[in-house]
């Protein structure tokens, strides 16, 4: 029997499973680009990541119209950008955007861990993790819990998840014992993210959709698991029901490595609320990941190929820093928007 906090450990492990020998080609040919969060005020959410996280600046200006109408955006709606990574970072980039002229709503009002719909949270490394709490409440933002420390196999781990404004939550992983991978550089606060978490109804129809459509090969597929004991759970838990509250969880990534994760997380036996139909844009909240693909037009084909669903067809668009790109959308089961795009094709 495992702890109540099992799936957020097995992030930290260094061990993957093999792929299954009937999953296709991936599609994305690489780790996710960046996280998309609307939000409602551009310099409130950075400073968590500049000031606690210490991120850069990469690049701010204003979103291209070409983009807002890839998203069926009314023409009076605008919006302004800002991306933010650690120095090193050439993916889990984070990219904020402010929308304006547009009625929003929260996706996930509340953000309790249960409820399904949408993504929970983006995660990522963090060293002095104690201290970076203290600094983030001292900024308004809260927690899900108190930093709690977790035993996984011979991992030594401390874990918190941050609570920003327009329902944004940053699940934060210290690494005490043993090392991390020699991936990941020498850091101070924070790394780039490397994974992100949703909270869904079926935990094998998300993992069949990843595995069948994207391609995505496992890094963990789980059985039921609960505390052996009553113990302080990361996702607050009641402590009396995590010995009888079931979670079954899953990871896959495009290809074996540290970074480019997609988790999944069901709660057998806590009853949440549904908000999978809230999931787009311009509401507030973790709005979608975005990976790399060979060929946008050709990726797209793939998917309705492979029984998926389009959501947004491949158009042009120019996002800041990089110019111009082919961009498309797709849905996981619980609403979640996944954009799959070809590389920059001009400064």
């Amino acid at each position: 029997m495992k702890t109540a906090s099992f799936a957020l450990g097995l992030l930290l492990s260094t061990v993957a499973c093999g792929c299954d020998a009937a999953t296709p080609a991936p599609i994305p040919t690489g780790p996710w680009q960046e996280a998309v969060i609307s939000v409602s005020d551009l310099n409130r959410t950075a400073a968590f990541f500049v000031e606690v996280g210490g991120y850069d600046v990469r690049w701010r200006g204003e979103v291209h119209r070409s983009a807002l109408d890839h998203w069926q955006l009314p023409a009076q709606v605008s919006a302004e950008a800002m991306l933010l990574a650690p120095p090193w970072a050439d993916d889990g980039h984070v990219r904020l955007i402010q929308f304006s002229g547009a009625e929003q709503v929260p996706m996930r009002p509340g953000a309790r861990p249960w409820d399904t719909g949408c993504y929970f949270s983006v995660m990522l490394r963090g060293k002095e993790l104690d201290k970076r709490y203290q600094e983030a409440v001292r900024l308004g933002w809260w927690t899900e819990s108190e930093v709690i420390p977790v035993d996984f196999g011979t991992s030594k781990l401390k874990t918190v998840i941050f609570k920003g404004p327009d329902g944004i939550n940053v699940a934060v992983y210290e690494r005490l014992s043993p090392p991390l991978d020699p991936y990941w550089p020498e850091f101070e606060r924070f790394t780039q993210a490397f994974n992100n978490m949703q909270t869904v109804r079926d935990r094998d129809a998300t993992y069949d959709f990843f595995a069948q459509i994207l391609g995505l090969s496992t890094f963990y597929k789980g059985e039921p698991s609960v505390a052996a004991t009553p113990t302080y759970s990361n996702f607050s838990v009641p402590t009396q029901l995590t010995t009888a509250s079931r979670q079954l969880a899953g990871i896959m990534s495009p290809q074996p490595g540290e970074v480019g994760r997609m988790e999944f997380i069901e709660f057998m036996d806590l009853a949440g609320r549904d908000y999978s139909a809230r999931c787009l844009p311009p509401n507030l909240g973790i709005l979608s990941i975005r990976y790399p693909v060979a060929d946008a037009g050709t990726a797209a084909d793939d998917v309705v190929a492979r029984g998926g669903t389009i959501l947004y067809a491949p158009g042009r668009i120019r996002v800041g820093p990089y110019g111009e790109q082919t961009s498309f959308a797709i849905q996981s089961p619980d609403g979640a928007m996944i954009e799959l795009f070809t590389a920059a094709v001009e400064p």
